[in-house]
């Protein structure tokens, strides 16, 4: 196994570039968000060094990323303003804008020593949860991001949500969302936050925690791994099974979420 020592370099509380408006201060949870885990559920991306970098320090464009990052979180969180926000009871959010938490890191060794050998437990060394530190000072923050930089110039970026206000689809639209701030986009895609409307409480219950408790004994994780020629069979065989009812061909993602819900 390989072993790796991690450290924190800053913890920041990044607040919306935008105040959320008083009509939206009060946000309430669908049924099914409020009986659901009170976890975070985590996403981690690897990117190998830029080549454009060899000319300048991997220090100087590990922070200057991020401030990229811290930029463009502020304005996302003007758009999906419940994550800058901190639960008040079990079936809402207040929407106070105390923020998201970013937390710069690095570890000591490169990028491919890590990917050539990965292990889930290693894994904790890149995720903003795994640190008790910086659980204890986010006092409940629902949206927390981990910028990690490798020796090598590579760099990871793991972000958590709380599960009581997004799930995988809301995680795939913020990942969208933050992507074209990051480009500069001028039209990102934005959330539809109506999930209460179709499954609103009982009034009764929305003083009470109903929260599902997790036994975490049960948990198993596996690895799957796809390579580039598989992944391209799959495509080839959706597109001639389903060409007539798809309006577009799938995406490398889509067709590998398809398979992992069709084998569940």
């Amino acid at each position: 196994m390989i072993e790796i020592k991690s450290e924190i370099v800053s913890r920041q509380t990044i607040k919306p570039s935008t105040p959320t408006p008083p009509h939206l201060k009060t946000f309430k949870l669908s049924l099914l968000d409020q009986i659901s885990p009170d976890i975070h559920g985590n996403m981690t991306f690897f990117y190998p060094s830029d080549s454009t970098t060899h000319s300048i320090s991997n220090d100087h464009y590990f922070f200057e990323k991020s401030k990229l990052l811290q930029d463009s979180i502020s304005k996302t969180l003007s758009l999906f303003y419940p994550l800058g926000g901190r639960l008040l009871d079990a079936a809402t959010v207040d929407c106070n804008d105390e923020g998201a938490i970013f937390v710069e890191a690095k570890v000591n060794i490169p990028l491919s020593h890590f990917l050539n050998q990965p292990d889930f437990i290693l894994m904790d060394h890149f995720l903003p949860t795994t640190d008790p530190t910086t659980m204890e000072l986010s006092n409940g923050a629902m949206f927390l991001v981990r910028f990690t930089s490798f020796t090598c110039g590579g760099v990871a970026i793991s972000l958590s949500l709380s599960h009581k206000v997004a799930d995988v689809s809301a995680l795939l639209t913020l990942l969208q969302c933050w992507s074209s701030v990051c480009r500069g986009l001028s039209d990102p895609i934005t959330p539809d936050l109506i999930g209460e409307k179709f499954l609103a409480p009982r009034d009764e219950l929305s003083a009470m925690s109903l929260s599902v408790n997790v036994a975490v004994e049960k948990f198993e994780q596996r690895r799957f791994v796809f390579s580039a020629s598989k992944i391209a069979e799959l495509k080839a065989k959706v597109d001639k099974e389903f060409q007539k009812a798809l309006q577009s061909h799938p995406s490398r993602v889509e067709v590998v979420l398809a398979l992992l819900w069709k084998c569940a």
